[in-house]
C-alpha cells in the first residue's frame, strides 16, 4: 500500500509466500540473462565483437546489482516475520522498517533497468552506422 507502513507490512505478513515466489523468480531471471547474453555474444561476434562485448557487459553488469537488491525484499520478510530478536522494537517500527526496505527495493530497481535491461539496444546493433551508433548513446 503506497505511504501506509501498517498496511504493507500486513499485506506482507498475509503473503509472505508470494514474496518468496517473487524473489525466487527475481534470482532466476536474472540468471538467466546472463546466459541469455552469453549466447546472444556467441551468434553476434561474427558481426562485430566490440559491440558484442559491449552488449554482454550492459547485459552483465546489472546482474550483481539486482542479486544485491533482493536482500532489501529478504530484510522486509525477516522484518514482518515475528522472530524472538525483534522483540525489542514496537510493531509500529517494524512495520517502517520492512516499509523502508521494500522502497529501498524498489530504488535500487531503476539503475539496472536504465542501463543492463537495454544492453543490447546500446550495443548498436540495430543499426550499424557510426552516426546512429552515437546517437544511440547520446539519446538513451
Amino acid at each position: 500500500m503506497p505511504g501506509d507502513a501498517t498496511a504493507t507490512a500486513n499485506h506482507l505478513r498475509s503473503s509472505q509466500a508470494l514474496l518468496r515466489a517473487g524473489i525466487g523468480s527475481e534470482l532466476f531471471h536474472q540468471a538467466a540473462g546472463i546466459f541469455l547474453a552469453l549466447t546472444s555474444y556467441s551468434l553476434l561476434r561474427t558481426v562485430n565483437q566490440t559491440r558484442a562485448v559491449l552488449m554482454v557487459v550492459l547485459s552483465v553488469v546489472s546482474v550483481p546489482i539486482v542479486f544485491l537488491n533482493v536482500l532489501n525484499e529478504i530484510a522486509a520478510l525477516i522484518l514482518v516475520s515475528g522472530a524472538d530478536f525483534l522483540a525489542a522494537f514496537d510493531r509500529h517500527q517494524l512495520d517502517a522498517l520492512a516499509f523502508l526496505a521494500l522502497r529501498l527495493h524498489g530504488q535500487g530497481l531503476t539503475w539496472p533497468a536504465y542501463s543492463g535491461g537495454s544492453g543490447s539496444f546500446h550495443s548498436g546493433f540495430w543499426s550499424c552506422d557510426r552516426l546512429s551508433f552515437r546517437a544511440f548513446w547520446a539519446f538513451p
